[in-house]
């Protein structure tokens, strides 16, 4: 996929996966984000027997906030995660490491993640040299599979603006 989109220069990545096989998803990733300048990631519902609610991209239980901030490290500058289905699979330590992390990495970026945990946001702040603006849209109800009941879920959407010089 990353040979087929720096091949034909593509800009715009949008994958709508269910299951991953690959023996390295995390490695697919980091080579497309090498690629493209905006991915989105759609996470589609596996079978109904299916019962977790920290899956994404074939992976269980996996800490991504390092892998998001690698991902946008390269050339990647937008990266929206749609994941309602399985939210715990950003926990609260991962989103505090991304809300820490991105700001350093000195360049403009959009990112963006549906999860389930978002606690005590400061909706914009100045680090270095960006405005950080998180947004927290409206709260949406989804249903959590591993305990059967209806649950909160929300995006963090981080944008990182440069000020001028």
């Amino acid at each position: 996929m990353s040979e087929v989109a720096s091949k034909q220069n593509v800009d715009q990545v949008e994958i709508q996966v269910a299951h991953v096989t690959a023996p390295d998803p995390v490695d697919i990733l980091q080579r497309l984000s090498s690629h493209v300048r905006s991915l989105r990631i759609i996470q589609l519902p596996l079978r109904s027997s299916f019962r977790t609610n920290d899956f994404f991209f074939g992976m269980h239980n996996h800490k991504w906030a390092t892998v998001f901030v690698d991902m946008l490290v390269s050339k990647l500058s937008n990266l929206h995660i749609d994941n309602t289905r399985y939210s715990g699979y950003l926990d609260h330590d991962c989103v505090k490491t991304i809300k820490q992390r991105l700001p350093r990495l000195g360049k403009e970026l959009w990112f963006v993640a549906s999860c389930s945990v978002l606690t005590h946001v400061v909706p914009k702040y100045k680090i270095e040299d960006h405005l950080v603006q998180i947004d927290c849209p409206n709260e949406k109800i989804g249903f959590d599979h591993e305990s059967h009941s209806l649950c909160n879920f929300q995006k963090l959407v981080i944008k990182l603006v440069s000020f001028p010089a």
